[in-house]
């Protein structure tokens, strides 16, 4: 990104919204695993899933070199 500051803002919102959508998708699973009685180790595990997996995804493409 440092060598490309023009290409850098369009990166970066892709980063802000990916946490956004991981976050609010995180936010509807908890609320629905609650409603369907679940554990609280249950609704943490279902409000944590989609950011650990854009994590791994990330980690993923990181190693690759991307």
């Amino acid at each position: 990104m440092w060598t490309e500051p023009a290409k850098a803002q369009a990166k970066l919102t892709e980063y802000a919204l990916e946490k956004q959508k991981a976050f609010a998708s995180g936010a509807l699973d908890a609320g629905t695993a609650m409603m369907a009685g679940a554990t609280p180790a249950a609704v943490a595990a279902a409000a944590l899933a989609p950011s650990r997996h854009r994590v791994r995804a990330n980690a993923r493409k990181l190693a690759k070199g991307g």
